[in-house]
């Protein structure tokens, strides 16, 4: 996954997903924040491991669009690795508003 600001060098590095910007509801992908000439890691890539979250078994997109309808709507859980991966989008967002406009 990646989204960047190309004036100020900010991007996101989501490794392991082959250039889809997906989140893999079973466990979080290493995200690397770069920013300001510097580099965050913002998740640690999680282990394998035998709990798995309640996602539909159809990956099509009507049925990824009723799934997420259904989490939005707080009718199913939403899976910790995407939640994290949420937060930290926030928290990035977040810093990005805190800093000086750039000039035009």
């Amino acid at each position: 996954m990646e989204a960047a600001n190309e004036k100020r060098g900010d991007a996101f590095l989501m490794r392991g997903t082959e250039g889809e910007t997906v989140a893999h509801p079973h466990r979080a992908q290493r995200i690397d924040w770069f920013h300001e000439g510097q580099q965050t890691l913002l998740v640690e890539r999680d282990a394998p491991t035998d709990l798995q979250s309640d996602v539909p078994d159809g990956r099509d997109a009507a049925t990824t669009a009723a799934w997420i309808g259904a989490a939005l709507r707080g009718e199913v859980p939403v899976p910790a690795s995407i939640a994290t991966q949420v937060a930290h989008c926030v928290q990035v967002a977040r810093a990005l508003r805190q800093r000086q406009p750039l000039p035009a």
